[in-house]
C-alpha cells in the first residue's frame, strides 16, 4: 500500500530540513547556479523548486526552473523515476544538456545544489562545484544512443496489455514469463521465478 499524499508530504518536509540546514553554510537557491532533485515525476520536482523558492523570498518560480532546474529533468522526463539513481541520473542530465548547449558558457566552477530523497524519510542536499568541462566527465555519444535505441512506440491498447501482465504476476513466488521476449543482444531478462528465486536469460 502506498499512501501518495504522506509521500508527497514527506518529500516536501525533507526538502525543507536539509534546505534549512544548508543555508546555515550560507547556500542559497539565488546563489547557486543549478538545482538537481530526487524526480519521482516532474509535477513534484516543480513543486520542490517552488517551496524552495518561497524560502529565499523568490516569487518566479517558474524562472527558477526553467533557469536552474530544467536541464537536469529532460532525462527523467523520458525515462521515468529510476528511485535509488534518480538524483544521479538527473546530474546526468544536466551535464549532457550542458555539453550540447549552443552557449560556449564554461561549467568550470559553477555549483549544483543536489536534494536526494529515499523511501523511510532519509534525505540529504549537498553543494557540488565543477571541476570539469560536462564533455569530459560524461560519454555523451553513449548515453545519446542508449536514449536513442531504448525507445519504442506502442499504441495505448499495447501499453495497456503490457501493464496488465505485469500487474497480474506482481508479488508471485512462481511464475513463466510470457508475451514479448526482448529482440536486443546482450540484454537479461526475467524467464521465471521458482520458489521464490528469479531465474533470468541473456539474449
Amino acid at each position: 500500500i502506498v499512501n501518495g499524499r504522506l509521500s508527497i508530504d514527506c518529500y516536501l518536509e525533507g526538502l525543507k530540513q536539509t534546505y534549512s540546514k544548508l543555508i546555515r553554510s550560507n547556500i542559497t537557491i539565488k546563489s547557486t547556479d543549478y538545482i538537481v532533485l530526487h524526480h519521482p515525476y516532474n509535477k513534484l520536482v516543480r513543486k520542490a523548486v517552488k517551496t524552495l523558492c518561497d524560502m529565499d523570498d523568490i516569487s518566479d518560480s517558474d524562472g527558477v526552473y526553467e533557469k536552474k532546474c530544467s536541464q537536469s529533468c529532460m532525462i527523467s522526463r523520458n525515462v521515468g523515476n529510476i528511485y535509488s539513481g534518480s538524483v544521479y541520473l538527473c546530474l546526468l542530465s544536466l551535464c549532457l544538456n550542458m555539453s550540447q548547449s549552443e552557449s560556449s558558457e564554461s561549467i568550470i566552477n559553477k555549483t549544483c545544489t543536489m536534494y536526494s530523497y529515499g523511501s523511510g524519510y532519509m534525505a540529504s542536499m549537498i553543494q557540488l562545484r565543477f571541476l570539469s568541462e560536462a564533455s569530459d566527465i560524461i560519454d555523451i555519444p553513449m548515453i545519446d544512443q542508449t536514449l536513442e535505441s531504448d525507445s519504442c512506440d506502442c499504441s495505448y491498447d499495447e501499453y495497456e496489455t503490457a501493464m496488465r501482465l505485469r500487474q497480474n504476476c506482481f508479488g508471485r513466488k512462481d511464475y513463466k514469463t510470457c508475451g514479448k521476449k526482448p529482440t536486443k543482444s546482450d540484454i537479461y531478462y526475467l524467464d521465471h521465478i521458482e520458489n521464490g528465486v528469479r531465474y533470468y536469460i541473456k539474449t
